[in-house]
């Protein structure tokens, strides 16, 4: 569906543009829009060019932590979605002077990604940064990714079969990066949501009882589910090795998911798309696929 907001001169950055979320970000703008200016920010540019961007679309080399990367990613952009490096304990370091670089530039919009419940993580004072800087701002919470369990910090578990987490018996609610990404494709281009924090989620919570028996009928094999203690979890994640910094922040989302805090649903996808998000039940479907040795695959995020 293409938006009718006139885009002559509208250039926008998508940070992490190559990443689960962001090159979902890029290819729902692209089919807003085709004439949009994209700069796909990303430190791979193989990468980028295998994920096949329209000719609009255009490769930047971005890293919050190399500022030389800036000055040229920023060129001719006034908008810019923002996601924080995967797990980062200080993204107050890492994004704040790329913040303070937007506003020198006067861009008119930021898109932040942030999470349901931010309160708790370090992705609070990104938000609290951009809410002062002056500049126009949407910012989305949404809750776990759902492909997290296919191409992110889960997919040990699907592939050893078995889930292994603290949440005991409590429901989370699971978002895919296609509603994410025509989330923020839309209050990117349009201003009616400006100077909003919106919740996003799926149409339902699911517990991880419920959430293995989905998964295991699309792959094909039994997925078990057990609930461990979170300093068990901790260790599972540092021998796998994780920094100590990125298990805590985990560790801290599933406190939350304890405390029934990742559990709600909104109307957030609805509201700004029209339509409802994908349940995880079209998730599990979509993305993984029987093979004739029952492991489990996944496919591209498309």
């Amino acid at each position: 569906m293409q938006t009718n907001i006139s885009s002559t001169t509208m250039s926008i950055l998508v940070t992490g543009g190559t990443g689960v979320v962001g090159r979902q970000v890029v290819k729902s703008l692209e089919q807003r829009n085709p004439n949009v200016n994209i700069k796909v920010g990303g430190r791979d540019q193989n990468k980028c060019n295998q994920l096949g961007f329209g000719k609009n679309s255009s490769f930047t080399r971005f890293d919050y932590l190399d500022s030389t990367t800036w000055e040229k990613s920023l060129e001719g952009v006034d908008r810019v979605f923002l996601i924080a490096l995967p797990m980062d304990p200080t993204p107050e370091k890492s994004l704040g002077p790329f913040i303070e670089k937007c506003k020198e530039r006067k861009l008119k919009k930021i898109v932040v990604l942030s999470v349901i419940d931010a309160e708790r993580v370090p992705l609070v004072k990104i938000e609290q940064m951009v809410q002062s800087s002056g500049l126009t701002f949407v910012i989305l919470r949404p809750p776990f990714f759902s492909e997290n369990l296919s191409e992110g910090f889960m997919k040990h578990d699907i592939e050893q079969g078995i889930i292994r987490v603290p949440v005991g018996d409590h429901s989370v609610n699971w978002i895919s990066t296609h509603d994410i990404g025509e989330c923020a494709s839309i209050v990117l281009m349009e201003n009616k949501f400006d100077g909003r924090t919106i919740e996003i989620t799926g149409p339902k919570p699911i517990n991880f009882m419920e959430l293995s028996d989905v998964i295991s009928k699309s792959v094909g094999k039994q997925i078990k589910f057990e609930d461990i203690k979170p300093q068990e979890y901790k260790k599972c994640l540092m021998d796998r090795g994780l920094s100590e910094s990125s298990a805590n922040y985990l560790n801290e989302l599933f406190t939350a998911a304890r405390e029934d805090k990742l559990s709600k649903c909104t109307k957030g996808v609805n509201e700004i798309t029209g339509h409802d998000p994908r349940s995880f039940e079209q998730f599990a479907k979509e993305t993984f696929s029987n093979t004739t040795s029952g492991s489990c695959t996944s496919k591209p995020v498309m």
